[in-house]
């Protein structure tokens, strides 16, 4: 692939042509008026006049004042810093500005995914943008694939519940494993993989037996239906643990800690969840 020229990067930062013809025209040249300018690259002088006020105010060049009015271009190093910044500066001033605008129509939908593929590059881009918390129910096949994805989340320090359906070690991340999870996959035809981050996005797909094949799979980012499959997924990792405890000889107290320490909404601030309130809550919710 070539590499794009000086010209073509300059236009990207908002210089039209005629204003980057003067500014590259001027670098290796000593400072000279706007009429020079104009006769240098054939092109009319109103035209150059008005370029260079331009380019003045964008701090590209440097009109010295007296009664020619000398045109001094700023080396290229300090005009491009000084764009950056501004840049910069301006994008921080917007971002704040949108944030307080509210987004009307809510864009938010639920979606067929049609392709195994499909279906795991949702799974990686979900983790990869998970700030908080995602919670998973996946069968063997599908928790396999996500295994270096779900490391990678955890490392970066989200909080992670996994229900497994065999055995799979996962540092720093909170596996629950069905207790009945041999038979139950046997009973069924399919690999299911279920996940949702944030409360805020969320998929569920069921693959065939294999995982080579789609049976039906859908995405959403439903704040609604997200937080509905975050609070619903806890609760089963959580009696499952408690169920477990029990059968293994755990006193009813200690089965009882186990439902107390569960993550509510109320005892562990979801970012969907956070979001539905400040959009439905008649008491809003501080940012």
């Amino acid at each position: 692939m070539p590499r794009p020229k000086a010209q073509d990067l300059l236009r990207e930062l908002g210089l039209n042509q005629l204003e980057v013809e003067i500014y590259i025209f001027l670098l290796p040249q000593p400072p000279m008026t706007a009429y020079r300018i104009a006769k240098g690259i054939a092109r009319p002088a109103a035209n150059v006049y008005k370029a260079v006020e331009s380019l003045s105010r964008r701090g590209a060049l440097i009109v010295e004042d007296g009664p020619n009015r000398l045109c001094r271009p700023v080396p290229a190093r300090v005009f491009l810093k000084r764009a950056a910044k501004n840049f910069s500066e301006i994008s921080l001033a917007a971002e704040e500005a949108l944030a307080k605008t509210e987004v009307s129509p809510i864009d938010e939908h639920v979606s067929r995914v049609e392709t195994v593929e499909q279906i795991y590059v949702h799974c990686r881009e979900m983790l990869e943008k998970a700030k908080a918390v995602a919670v998973i129910d996946a069968f063997p096949i599908p928790l396999e694939r996500m295994r270096p994805w779900v490391a990678k989340a955890a490392r970066r320090g989200v909080e992670i519940f996994v229900e497994a359906y065999e055995p799979i070690a996962l540092d720093n991340v909170r596996v629950t494993l069905i207790p009945v999870a041999e038979s139950i996959v046997k009973q069924w035809n399919a690999q299911q993989l279920n996940l949702v981050i944030d409360g805020e996005e969320s998929l569920m797909a069921l693959l065939s037996r294999d995982g080579t094949g789609v049976l039906q799979a859908y995405w959403s980012n439903s704040l609604y239906l997200s937080c509905l499959h975050h609070g619903g997924r806890l609760c089963e990792q959580t009696l499952v643990r408690a169920i477990e405890a029990r059968r293994k000889g755990a006193s009813a107290d200690e089965a009882i800690a186990i439902l107390e320490s569960h993550p509510f909404f109320i005892t562990k601030p979801v970012p969907g969840q956070k979001k539905l309130n400040r959009r439905y809550s008649t008491t809003k919710e501080q940012k």
